[in-house]
């Protein structure tokens, strides 16, 4: 009986002298996974090579137990399962939302008829009813990510894999997107990559944090939090960005962002105290711990947003 949907064995990729993954072992189930890290940590190329666009230079991909580069059927078998959203869409601008889906189900082989029903009722499923004879162009990115989306679900997959979901879109956006992706896929697989800790923290039941190729860190977010960082940070606004860090007691400096300061706080009284007393502190804010202050903890670096 197969227990994984998705099973990443020692897979490697290398680009020349460049190795972008780096031996990466790990499984997925019916849930949604995160692979958190920042620009150029190999989240894309891990994705590929899971979602079989990219043939991997070492290692194994077995999708519900078939292998992704296996040979004849079983390769055919492993790609009727996956559904691939990537971070570049893979549209035509000038042409229609609906004619968008329509190609799309004529290369998946669909006939012309059923390409025409089935891109009508990826419309209605994904809230594009309403806005499919709009071309790209006049599409908004939160309505260009649903159409990626609802091309990544012609054929009703059991892994969705989606590269980057949140780029390019504002937090209202991103929450209405977020929305459609529970609603339309809770109960099965999506495996999807972001730079956000915020957005792995709040949508995945598990998240992989990858540096430099590898995976450095894997669990709940909220066990890595508890694991990595269970201290509270401060975030703190400096008067000016030519202002040094003042040295405070009961806490650490983690990092600055020209005029804000991120400190984990030891002794919350003393910490508050000793900043407030220092004379260059605009304001101050003092939440628990994320996964931001995680990947500090394990790198050495904050990812991009925080």
């Amino acid at each position: 009986m197969v227990v994984d949907v998705v099973e990443v064995i020692g897979l490697s990729k290398v680009f020349g002298s460049i190795k972008a993954v780096d031996s990466i072992s790990f499984t997925v189930g019916r849930e949604f996974f995160a692979l958190m890290g920042p620009n150029g940590s190999g989240k894309t190329t891990l994705v590929s090579m899971v979602a079989g666009v990219l043939r991997p230079s070492s290692g194994v991909v077995r999708i519900l137990g078939f292998n992704m580069w296996g040979s004849g059927g079983e390769m055919v078998k492993a790609r009727s399962f996956i559904g691939y959203a990537p971070q570049k869409p893979p549209l035509r601008f000038d042409l229609s939302a609906y004619e968008n889906l329509v190609w799309h189900c004529l290369v998946r082989g669909l006939s012309f008829a059923n390409a025409r029903r089935r891109a009508r009722e990826l419309l209605e499923l994904v809230g594009l009813g309403d806005h499919g004879g709009k071309t790209v162009w006049k599409l908004s990115g939160g309505m260009v990510r649903r159409l990626v989306i609802a091309s990544a679900l012609i054929g009703e997959p059991e892994v969705l894999i989606f590269d980057e979901p949140s780029s390019g879109l504002d937090p209202e956006a991103l929450d209405r997107l977020w929305a459609d992706i529970i609603g339309l896929f809770k109960g099965r697989t999506l495996i999807y990559t972001t730079h956000n800790p915020l957005e792995a923290e709040r949508f995945s039941d598990r998240t992989a944090i990858m540096y430099r190729g590898r995976v450095v860190a894997l669990d709940k977010p909220l066990e890595l939090v508890e694991r990595y960082s269970p201290n509270p940070v401060a975030y703190v606004e400096l008067t000016s960005e030519g202002i040094e860090a003042p040295l405070a007691e009961g806490c650490t400096l983690l990092g600055r962002y020209g005029k804000l300061l991120v400190y984990e706080v030891l002794d919350r009284n003393m910490c508050l105290s000793s900043l407030s007393t220092s004379g260059v502190m605009e304001r101050i804010e003092v939440r628990r711990s994320g996964l931001g202050e995680v990947f500090k903890k394990i790198t050495g670096f904050f990812p991009e947003a925080v």
